[in-house]
């Protein structure tokens, strides 16, 4: 099954299981292991790996094909259920060769977190000098098939020299990751991935599925919010948006670095507030699709670059581009620089400043609204009502010509004429006034 075949059966109405599971039930938000009186988390995930029950996580509940209401029919692997709203504290190191407070997961494995939150003890510092110190630990490290849904991970520290630790703050994955309904939150790395780093240096290893995810205030060297590395490194995300993530290097990628030989394909995906010395928002150096996505408010931070950035590497780099928005990006040279590769646009794109080289429409007043909570699981840019991108798609498909009936809310497109540019659609009724306006 290919990467983009997964994505659509993981993000199907009501897909379940196609064989009998176990179900292992965490009892207490302890961050311990070997807790015997109650099920903990470090200890379901080392009996998930093992088969053998593990402190007081024993006698696992065997379900039978469909019975858990959301899960996709994509891994076959154990679940873990998560307390509902519980926050897990993590203090200490769980494997030492890569420095993350739980277990390597070494077999499928899906966890429900239930609208819980997994975080390292920040009554310990995260000083990132590349060297570890007690404390300073990564989340999570997939080394299998590993599902999350409905969780929250927040303050990893991945800091070290050598190696794994010091990439992937909060997960670093070298197998394959989906994601649904999560928030990867404050975390930070040493050399690069500060929310995730997907690595794809084995075959098959390094793809990420994600719906509804928000990639919040990371940073790292490179790929403050993501970072994909490695030939089979792959990323398909609807729905998803990156906030306020950094990175501090050029050529970087403040919210998605897509190096050399990866891919990433995005449909309704917002970039806010992220910022670089370049490449701010996204640094697209690998095969890139956007569809419907909206960068703004971007930072770059040296005297050239932009926000959306192609690095002069070489002819491997493919950047398409259909009905996506770019406004307010400040610094370098403002929303796009293309170096070098081929760059597509797919018609229908809409940028603030004329630095988008091959853009139909350039050098308009976007007029969207401030960013805010609109709906749905992350916040948008709302477009206001006299902005040239509503009604202005021509064709309400992504880059492989499929329709996209939803914007990154989950609201219905089109609402008017034709769908609207960007990730964001304007509803035929507007009721809100009063938004701060980006017309640049």
């Amino acid at each position: 099954m290919n990467l983009r075949t997964l994505f659509l059966a993981a993000a199907a109405a009501s897909p379940l299981p196609s064989a009998a599971q176990s179900i292992i039930t965490v009892t207490s938000d302890s961050g311990a292991s070997n807790v015997m009186d109650a099920c903990v988390l470090r200890d379901a995930i080392t009996y998930a790996n093992s088969g053998v029950p593990t402190g007081g996580c024993g006698a696992a509940t065997t379900i039978a094909a469909g019975s858990h209401a959301s899960a996709p029919n994509y891994n076959p692997g154990n679940v873990i259920e998560l307390p509902p709203q519980s926050t897990i504290t993590l203090t200490a190191v769980d494997d030492l060769d890569r420095l993350v407070g739980l277990p390597v997961v070494s077999s499928p494995l899906i966890v429900y977190g239930n609208g819980s939150t997994i975080r390292r003890d920040t009554t310990f510092d995260c000083v990132i000098d590349g060297q570890q110190t007690p404390g300073e630990i990564g989340l999570f490290y997939n080394d299998s098939n590993l599902e999350l849904h409905s969780l929250t991970l927040e303050g990893g520290c991945a800091d070290a020299s050598l190696g794994g630790n010091g990439k992937g703050g909060a997960i670093y994955n070298a197998g394959q990751l989906l994601l649904e309904a999560v928030t990867l939150r404050g975390n930070q790395a040493y050399f690069d991935g500060g929310g995730l780093h997907s690595a794809g240096y084995v075959a098959g290893a390094g793809k990420v599925v994600m719906s509804r995810v928000l990639i919040d205030a990371n940073s790292a060297r490179i790929g403050g919010g993501v970072y994909l590395e490695g030939g089979t490194a792959s990323m398909v995300a609807r729905d998803v948006a990156f906030v306020d993530n950094s990175a501090d290097q050029y050529f970087a990628g403040g919210g998605l670095m897509a190096s050399v030989g990866t891919q990433a394909e995005l449909v309704n995906a917002t970039f806010a507030r992220n910022a670089a010395g370049s490449g701010s928002a996204l640094q697209a150096d690998g095969v890139v699709t956007l569809s419907f996505t909206t960068i703004a408010e971007s930072d770059t931070l040296s005297g050239s670059g932009a926000a959306l950035q192609v690095s002069p590497n070489g002819p491997l780099q493919v950047l398409t581009v259909r009905n996506t928005l770019l406004a307010g990006n400040v610094g370098g040279v403002g929303n796009c620089q293309f170096h070098t590769g081929n760059v597509v646009d797919a018609v229908a794109n809409l940028s603030s400043d004329a630095s988008c080289n091959g853009f139909a429409l350039q050098d308009v007043a976007v007029t969207i609204g401030a960013f805010v909570d609109s709906g749905g699981y992350a916040s948008t840019y709302p477009l206001l009502p006299a902005s040239p991108a509503v009604d202005a798609v021509t064709a309400c498909t992504d880059t492989h010509d499929d329709p996209v009936t939803t914007d990154q809310r989950g609201a219905a497109r089109p609402q008017g004429a034709a769908c609207d540019i960007g990730a964001f659609e304007l509803p035929d009724r507007v009721f809100e006034n009063g938004f701060e306006i980006i017309a640049n």
